[in-house]
């Protein structure tokens, strides 16, 4: 039985999320294909009808992540002229830094990034 376009996007989305959050919280390498998609409520076969491979899904993923760093700080500042010293008060906050799976993936991914394949190796 088929899914619609509406099904298939929210499966996708859930899958992205579930991702990001994963990879915030242990880092690139700590997704698996099958405890992710177990994890979205959806079988290892269906995957590959979201994404071409683990890889794809990390580049997605990532971007994901980082989106929803924009989208909290925007959320949370707007678009007034921000104040240096409550924006580093806030990000370096106990509550912020023990948000691992919603905090920032940039310094969550700063070591995998460090630690990875040079720009343009597959």
């Amino acid at each position: 039985m088929g899914h619609s376009q509406a099904d298939k996007a929210q499966s996708r989305n859930r899958i992205l999320e579930q991702a990001a959050e994963q990879i915030r919280d242990g880092g690139l390498e700590s997704v698996s294909v099958g405890k992710l998609m177990r994890s979205a409520n959806l079988t290892h076969g269906g995957f590959y009808g979201h994404f071409a491979s683990r890889s794809d899904l990390l580049l997605h993923a990532l971007e994901r992540a980082l989106d929803a760093g924009i989208a909290a700080f925007e959320a949370k500042n707007g678009k007034a002229p921000v104040e240096y010293s409550a924006t580093v008060r806030s990000y370096l906050s106990r509550k912020h830094r023990d948000a691992r799976t919603t905090g920032c993936a940039i310094a969550a991914l700063a070591g995998d990034v460090a630690g990875g394949p040079p720009a343009g190796a597959a």
